[in-house]
């Protein structure tokens, strides 16, 4: 079984969330859009791993 840590998908939406976090510290983005990228990110995540267990289910038929 694959780690879900390990997975492309999860260490891309880690990055940028680090870069806002960063960034948000460092006073180049702003509340508003620190919560627009980490929505952005974790919608793109959680989006990509329904459609790939779908996909996965959908096989086994």
């Amino acid at each position: 079984m694959k780690s879900r840590y390990k997975s492309r998908k999860f260490i891309a939406a880690v990055v940028v969330m680090l870069l806002a976090s960063i960034f948000l510290t460092i006073g180049k983005l702003g509340g508003a859009e620190w919560i627009t990228a980490v929505n952005i990110s974790l919608g793109l995540y959680v989006g990509s791993n329904v459609v790939q267990k779908r996909g996965d289910k959908s096989g086994k038929d």
